[in-house]
């Protein structure tokens, strides 16, 4: 079983900030895709005890690059 909600048992959450805007995506093949939509993590939850949120895993934060692609690029949204 992947999770579990029962009294009892301990919660595993993390919260997520939506950014609007236009995001660069890369795939595994290494195409960019734009996206209407970032996440962004504010807190996490592990078994009950409140963990912090790193730096991210790059040098801007978690949050992508935005877009400089011009406007009609392939998109996510």
């Amino acid at each position: 079983m992947l999770g579990c909600m029962a009294p009892g048992t301990h919660a595993d959450l993390t919260l997520l900030r939506v950014h609007e805007g236009e995001w660069e995506f890369i795939d595994a093949a290494g195409n960019i895709n734009i996206g209407p939509y970032a996440l962004e993590p504010v807190s996490c939850i592990r078994a009950g005890q409140v963990m912090p949120i790193d730096y991210g895993p790059r040098e801007g934060g978690w949050l992508p690059n935005r877009s400089t692609s011009p406007v009609g690029g392939r998109g996510l949204g």
